[in-house]
């Protein structure tokens, strides 16, 4: 079946706490890492989830919003088990996540 609307589909590989502790600050802000810290998920999974979710938010977008938007201008607004959410601009989208051994991925069919 063809989908009648853009899906973001991303898969990564769950960042180490070295690694997390180097990228933090080009993937989320600190009112994000606040939302992170308060998920109850350990850190590096948490920002695995909202690095591989601003990336599937973005794929999901309309070729003609993908032009114009850049990795930051996703806001990770809410993270539980299973799913999260991510604003751009005032659209919401709700994304879908699992963790398969070692690798995160995150749905986004809005």
């Amino acid at each position: 079946m063809i989908a009648d609307r853009p899906v973001g589909v991303d898969i990564e590989r769950r960042f180490t706490p070295q690694l997390a502790a180097e990228l933090e600050s080009s993937i989320i802000s600190p009112a994000e890492k606040t939302a992170l810290l308060r998920s109850g998920l350990p850190f590096p999974l948490a920002l695995t989830l909202a690095f591989s979710a601003k990336e599937s938010g973005f794929k999901a977008c309309h070729p003609d919003v993908q032009a114009g938007v850049g990795f930051n201008d996703f806001t990770l607004a809410a993270i539980k088990e299973g799913n999260l959410r991510l604003r751009l601009s005032t659209v919401e989208y709700r994304l879908q996540w699992i963790q398969a051994g070692e690798y995160i991925i995150t749905l986004c069919a809005p």
